[in-house]
Parts: C-alpha cells; structure tokens; sequence
C-alpha cells in the first residue's frame, strides 16, 4: 500500500514537473537603446494597461505569443506577487547579448501580405541621391523584421524611398537576405517567397553570422 501510495505520488510530482515546464520558455529583454521594456496588463498600448518596466538583458518567462507580436509573460510585481502581464515580442530575445535567434518557435511563421501600390510625389532628385549610395554587400547577410509597434508590419519597397510603391508588407522576425544597401536602406530578397525590394535599415536588425542557424 505504502509503495504504490509513493508511486503515484511520483506519477503527480512528474506530471506537475511537465506541465510547468510546458508553460513557456526563457527569454532576455532585447532593447536596441538600452532602455527597459514596459510591462502591460493587457496587450494594448495605453496608459491605464502600464505596469511597470524591466530592465535590458533581464530574464523573462515567457508563457506564450500571439499572432499579434504580444508575449504573455510571468512578472513579478513590487508586492512580490506573480501575475500573467504582456510585452512586446520584438524586444524579447533568446540570446542575451540581445539578438533573436531563428528557433523561435513559439513565433507564428512570418507571412508577406499584399499592400496598395500606389506612388506619393516621388522626389526624383531624393530617390536618385540614394541610389548614388547604393552598393554590393560583400558577403551576403541576414536580417529580421522589427515594426516599430508589436503588430505592426514593415514595407518592401521597389526602390529606396518612402514615398514609392511598396510590394509587400513584413511582420516582426521574418528573415531576409540582404544582397545590396544604400546609405539608409537593404536591397532584401525574401527566402521564401524569393521577392526583392528595399527595406528601411531603421525596421530591421541584423543578425550576427553565429545565430543565423
């Protein structure tokens, strides 16, 4: 009796050890300028959702990760109390020095969606100053989508300026091949897809040779 009693005590203590560890994974705080990352009640940027901050580098347990770049995360609040909170997945990391790291596989797969193709008073003499900058990249390298907002979405532009049609439209972490640039944009090409474009270098990161696999 007393030896069964303890192998389904086991059996309980083994099942509880999974379903923690099932819960999420952990991640680092990722901020390019160093500041600390808002913690939010809700996955909706406002005032009345704000929580708190946690500084660069720090350890995160992340729950999960919607489709909408909002990661529902384990935080600690100044009471010592634990509760479930969100943050922006763009500034979550699996590496601490601060880079993403292709495995994320809590992360829905990045899809391109078509956008307007329309022009908007193109300066000529803005678009043929950049591309007088332009120039083959050595080696060619990868980089990731950032949106400035966590469900928002990057454009592939035709060519290097604001103003011209964009092609397609990018959300966070999708990876791109960067093959040319000028002074502030990529000249990308898409891996899967194979489509070729210009993204802003301000919207994306660029991910060191030793985590791109």
């Amino acid at each position: 009796m007393t030896r069964r009693f303890y192998f389904i005590l086991f059996l309980m203590l083994l099942t509880v050890s999974c379903v923690s560890s099932a819960l999420g994974e952990t991640m680092y705080v990722s901020t390019q300028d160093g500041d600390p990352l808002n913690v939010r009640s809700k996955p909706i940027i406002s005032v009345d959702t704000l929580l708190g901050c946690i500084s660069n580098h720090s350890a995160v347990d992340v729950i999960s990760i919607d489709e909408d770049g909002w990661a529902k995360i384990r935080y600690e609040k100044s009471d010592g109390s634990v509760i479930n909170a969100y943050v922006s997945c763009r500034y979550l990391s699996y590496d601490k020095e601060g880079y993403y790291r292709s495995k994320q596989a809590n992360v829905p797969t990045p899809t391109a969606v078509p956008v307007e193709n329309t022009n908007r008073d193109v300066s000529i003499d803005d678009l043929n100053a950049e591309l007088k900058t332009a120039k083959n990249v050595a080696v060619p390298f990868t980089v990731l989508v950032r949106p400035t907002r966590a469900s928002g979405r990057v454009n592939l532009r035709w060519a290097p300026n604001n103003k011209v049609r964009a092609i397609l439209s990018y959300p966070a972490n999708k990876k791109l091949t960067v093959f040319g640039e000028t002074a502030n944009w990529y000249q990308v090409r898409d891996p899967e897809q194979g489509n070729t474009g210009f993204i802003s270098k301000k919207l994306v990161m660029v991910v060191p040779e030793n985590l791109e696999e």
